[in-house]
């Protein structure tokens, strides 16, 4: 029997055991990917469509989606075009200088053409990227599984400090030791 929660603003918990340990595996169950044949995951659902996989809760693997599109695609995914029609290039700009990525905006065509931003940064940009679409969307709880893992430490911490300032309650999977501080709780699988 496993039971934790994440009760409120700024709470966290950091799921931690060695390679095959089955973190990712509770990562899957927790978004939803993969049923689990006894017991009861409950998680907040985001009022507008009745589902946990947007709006109060948000997921981020170790590998980032990206889209094929604009900048601004990249940053509002999961939700509709639509959205980033109602951002301004300043608000774009703010978010992506908070996760030091603030030179995207500066590209020739960054905000106008359809770009595979999967071939076009390193793991560590696009795990950036995808920090950077959290802070856009602000949900209450976000489940991370290795998401800074491309990072380098000093970036990790401010990243998870950037979390903690927009009152973002998380659970992150993960094996790195300089995240312990960064976190309320501690689960270890062995």
């Amino acid at each position: 029997n496993l039971s934790f929660q994440v009760t409120g603003e700024n709470d966290s918990l950091l799921l931690t055991g060695h390679n095959g340990a089955g973190k990712s595996s509770i990562f899957r169950c927790l978004a939803g990917l993969w049923k689990i044949p006894t017991g009861e995951i409950t998680k907040p659902m985001s009022k507008a469509n009745k589902s946990s996989l947007s709006g109060d809760v948000f997921y981020l693997p170790q590998k980032p989606y990206n889209v094929i599109g604009t900048l601004v695609d990249q940053l509002t995914y999961p939700a509709s075009a639509k959205e980033g029609d109602r951002l301004s290039a300043d608000h774009i700009k703010n978010i992506l200088a908070k996760v030091e990525l603030g030179y995207l905006a500066d590209r020739d065509g960054a905000f106008t053409e359809e770009t595979n931003w999967e071939d076009a940064l390193s793991l560590g940009e696009k795990q950036r990227l995808a920090i950077a679409r959290l802070l856009h969307h602000k949900p209450k709880f976000a489940i991370l599984d290795e998401c800074t893992s491309g990072v380098a430490a000093s970036m990790e911490k401010y990243l998870y400090l950037l979390l903690n300032e927009m009152n973002i309650s998380y659970i992150t999977i993960s094996h790195r030791p300089i995240l312990e501080g960064m976190h309320c709780k501690l689960l270890c699988i062995n």
